[in-house]
């Protein structure tokens, strides 16, 4: 991705369902989901997570809806951003972010699973 002029198109970010969960998961007392990231030029940086449920306060739509300000962004201008909200968005949502934002950044392209099947076992999405 060239940093100085593709923005940041589109984020999303999937919560499992309890049987993707299962497949995934390491932890019973956590969710597990997946966030994209697509910029102009056609990159998308990704990562599966499990996150302890401690760290989802409230709902998923909620907890995500801080990185809608990176949309828009630059890879650049979005760690910079990332970096002054560190302290208001605590360690976990802030690695998150930025270990997607370094993914798009290699212009590392999705090859998940079928978007049919993550949606039929997502517990909530989100897209901005």
């Amino acid at each position: 991705m060239n940093a100085g002029k593709s923005k940041i198109t589109a984020i999303e970010l999937f919560r499992f369902d309890e049987v993707l969960s299962e497949q995934r998961s390491h932890e019973r007392n956590g969710f597990c989901g997946l966030l994209l990231i697509a910029a102009a030029d056609g990159s998308c940086g990704y990562l599966e997570f499990e996150l302890p449920c401690r760290c989802l306060r409230g709902d998923l739509v909620q907890w995500a809806a801080v990185f809608q300000r990176i949309k828009g962004l630059t890879l650049t201008e979005g760690m910079a951003y990332i970096r002054l909200q560190q302290q208001v968005w605590g360690i976990d949502r802030t690695q998150l972010i930025e270990t997607v934002l370094l993914k798009l950044n290699r212009c590392e392209r999705w090859k998940g699973c079928d978007r049919a099947y993550l949606f039929d076992h997502s517990q909530a999405y989100v897209s901005f």
